[in-house]
């Protein structure tokens, strides 16, 4: 598939953006390929700066929040050997690779539900030891995620009911308060859930803006004791509402969110193609001469999107109604293992 003008602009923003805060003396990683905790022991390629610093205790808790599938319960070994990989051949291409990778080292599964602890802030206090900008990224990169299906449902009368049903079900199995209801207390009793439908006003905006979901960060950088979220934007492209969502949170969590302004001008698409084809990235980039400039991102600058920006209660709710499935799933199982015994 020949790759479009479009493609090789972005290319070549983002490997300028690169080169330049690696000749500021930034260590970076690209963001948008960070989906849980502990990406530093997956990947050589991950910024360690930016991890978890307390990945066993995550594991420890891991266990007594979620219902461990992993036959070998790894999150009881404390080992050192837990968080490492071992592998034949050297690191997986892909995080594909980390399902299949049965009861050996750090499993995706147990890396994706130690991550859910820290999103529902699972370990209080001690998670605050140190600063935490993964959480923080976690945090609003599932709000992002489950979003839209979510507010479909509760956004409906039939999707409220469904909803409320469900934790119906789980209370009467349970004997207890359910941890789904225990979510609505984030929100006051005047709160309204943001339609975002409602809110761009026809199903055409809705589907355009949904074509640039999750619309994830670029890239994270880290200098002097400081970490950015940094995402590359070539010309005329803008910010998605998704990624003025991220990098307004990231902000608010008191970590630098800016802009890499990429200005390219070439020929023409014909021309472009064919240096592309003929030339290295360094290369190409040596005969455009692109220009670039770094603008701290500002709030006010997208007034567009102020009445979908998430309060910190609307994060926790959508996060912990959604992740409380498998807290309650996990005091079912337990019950009925204690019934058993």
């Amino acid at each position: 598939m020949e790759i479009s003008n479009q493609e090789i602009i972005g290319k070549i923003g983002e490997s300028k953006a690169i080169s330049t805060l690696t000749e500021m003396g930034f260590k970076f990683c690209r963001a948008d390929e960070i989906n849980t905790v502990g990406q530093s022991l997956m990947s050589n390629t991950t910024l360690s700066e930016f991890d978890c610093p307390n990945l066993y205790l995550l594991s420890y808790l891991c266990l007594q929040y979620f219902h461990c599938h992993v036959t070998a319960q790894p999150c009881l070994n404390s080992s050192p050997q837990f968080f490492s990989f071992n592998l034949k051949g050297g690191t997986p291409a892909s995080l594909g690779n980390y399902r299949n990778m049965e009861n050996k080292g750090f499993r995706y599964d147990c890396a994706n539900k130690m991550s859910n602890v820290a999103i529902l802030n699972k370990c209080g206090d001690k998670c605050k030891i140190k600063v935490c900008p993964i959480k923080s990224y976690l945090t609003i990169d599932h709000y992002i995620s489950i979003f839209p299906g979510l507010n479909r449902m509760l956004s409906t009368e039939d999707g409220i009911k469904g909803l409320n049903r469900q934790i119906e079900d789980f209370e009467q199995t349970m004997g207890r308060e359910s941890e789904a209801k225990k979510c609505y207390n984030y929100l006051d009793t005047n709160h309204d859930i943001v339609d975002f439908f409602g809110y761009l006003g026809s199903k055409k905006k809705y589907d355009k803006h949904l074509r640039s979901h999750p619309g994830r960060i670029d890239l994270f950088g880290y200098k002097d004791e400081k970490y950015y979220c940094l995402e590359v934007k070539t010309n005329s492209s803008q910010l998605s509402p998704w990624q003025v969502i991220r990098l307004n949170w990231m902000k608010e969590q008191g970590f630098a969110s800016a802009i890499i302004r990429i200005n390219l001008k070439y020929p023409n698409k014909e021309q472009l193609f064919e240096l592309y084809k003929s030339s290295t990235m360094e290369e190409l980039i040596g005969i455009l001469k692109p220009a670039l400039s770094i603008e701290e991102f500002e709030l006010s600058d997208y007034p567009i999107f102020h009445d979908i920006i998430p309060s910190t209660a609307d994060v926790k709710f959508y996060n912990c109604r959604w992740l409380s499935l498998e807290l309650d799933i996990k005091a079912i199982y337990d019950k009925r293992r204690n019934q058993d015994a």
